[in-house]
């Protein structure tokens, strides 16, 4: 079973995937990471780990022409030619 802090984290992740997204930046939530080891370095890519686990485990399993469409629209307004 996850301690009291880990299960209050994930349920303020979960509760902002469609919000305001302040757990979206690896900074940010590698702060929120802290544990009594490690560098802010170890922090951030423990935040990319849980980045990663949630796009893989709510990106849609077969992606639609929609699907393909959004991202690419995206990926141009970040400068992807």
């Amino acid at each position: 079973m996850p301690n009291k802090r880990a299960t209050e984290l994930a349920k303020g992740i979960f509760d902002d995937l469609r919000g305001a997204q302040f757990y979206a930046d690896p900074k940010i939530l590698g702060g929120f990471l802290k544990g009594d080891q490690g560098t802010a370095e170890d922090r951030e890519c423990a935040a990319n780990e849980i980045m990663r686990y949630l796009a893989c485990k709510y990106a849609p399993r077969n992606a639609s022409d929609a699907d393909v469409t959004e991202l690419a629209t995206r990926l141009e307004r970040v400068g992807i030619q």
